[in-house]
């Protein structure tokens, strides 16, 4: 048989691995509307300059404010045998257990040495066996939007979901939503840049005068970039946040981040006087205790900071039932001013000032009081 009779029959496994991705993303396009529809949250996209934010929005109140909640960062990289869809179902190469913690840190520093050389294609160096120990997703759409299922929970009269770059689209890099945008450079200024836009235009369009932010996973560092910037975010709260990437704690598996990544640590002291709460699941094997009391020690004396050790919760599950109780405290300052005469200097420490203790923060009624 000839070459030419031959190369037809050589498309067919691109045609299906096409078909097959774009059923996927459908498949999520329909289970995030399923999630969204009964909380009457309508869809729409929101133009941002580079990219076509995906939202879902309630706003039933005009001249009040609004809740926000980001999405986390979706599918990410993952090596053979560890799934690292963190809107997903955690599995370990089918077990339901997860792996030692040091031989994965182990595992994936020697991933990185490995392929850093080969990140600008879509290959990665294989094993012994011939076989990449790395997997690039084509497209980050979550199968399990968390940031979506808490936002459907509540009951604010204003609210929406903002997704992140290239998720919910179909053939995302066949549209100009470059690879980069959910590896690398996810917290890029021009990802930050397109949120502020969004918030701009959600303001404008339904004369929102304040925002509440919530952020899940990474989605939780681009919410308290944002309440470090602008002056009508009122409060911050995380959910199984990354409000430090990189930090050892965190056993992502993912690219390194881009050298001008835009990280709330390095506006911790543009957060002091935000009213915040950090809601950690105690079984998180993603984003430990670490990565939150990591960032908390850059931000020094506050007392609008706090957060709660959520038991049962893991970085997916646990959240949903749980949220419209956590919903009910909402953040704030508890700053008390000392009775002092008013013309006596202070000299040396401010009474009341007590310096930041990791437990000082917690104390969430429910939640492993300490």
């Amino acid at each position: 048989m000839s070459i030419q009779k031959l190369f037809p029959f050589a498309l067919i496994p691109l045609v299906f691995a096409v078909i097959s991705c774009t059923m996927k993303t459908e498949l999520k396009q329909q289970t995030a509307n399923h999630i969204a529809r009964p909380a009457f949250m309508v869809e729409r996209n929101i133009a941002t300059g580079p990219f076509a934010l995906k939202a879902w929005e309630r706003m039933h109140k005009p001249m009040d404010v609004a809740t926000i909640y980001i999405e986390g960062d979706g599918i990410l990289p993952r090596t053979r045998g560890h799934f690292t869809n963190l809107l997903g179902s955690n599995s370990w190469g089918g077990a339901n257990t997860a792996p030692d913690t040091q031989t994965t840190r182990t595992a994936n520093s020697a991933i990185y040495d490995d392929t850093q050389a080969n990140w600008n294609s879509n290959t990665t160096t294989s094993n012994s066996d011939g076989v990449s120990p790395f997997i690039r997703p084509d497209n980050p759409t979550p199968m399990n939007p968390v940031a979506l299922h808490l936002a459907s929970r509540d009951k604010s009269d204003n609210l929406a979901y903002l997704a992140r770059p290239c998720q919910f689209m179909k053939n995302p890099q066949g549209k100009g939503c470059a690879r980069t945008y959910w590896e690398e450079n996810r917290f890029a200024p021009e990802v930050i840049e397109a949120y502020n836009t969004a918030l701009d235009n959600i303001a404008n369009l339904y004369d929102i005068t304040g925002f509440h932010l919530v952020g899940y996973d990474g989605g939780a560092n681009i919410a308290a970039v944002l309440a470090a910037k602008r002056a009508d975010v009122l409060s911050l709260r995380t959910v199984a946040g990354n409000l430090n990437p990189g930090h050892e704690s965190s056993n992502l598996i993912h690219r390194p981040l881009a050298s001008n990544a835009v990280l709330a640590s390095n506006h911790a002291q543009d957060l002091v006087l935000v009213p915040q709460h950090h809601f950690i699941g105690a079984a998180d094997e993603y984003i430990q205790p670490g990565v939150y009391h990591s960032f908390r020690q850059m931000l020094g004396l506050s007392e609008c900071v706090h957060y709660s050790l959520v038991t049962d919760a893991d970085h997916t599950r646990g959240w949903v039932e749980k949220w419209p109780e956590l919903l009910t405290h909402t953040p704030q300052c508890n700053i008390t001013t000392p009775d002092l005469p008013a013309a006596e200097p202070i000299i040396g420490p401010i009474p009341g000032a007590i310096p930041y203790i990791p437990n000082r923060d917690q104390g969430y009624k429910g939640y492993d009081k300490s």
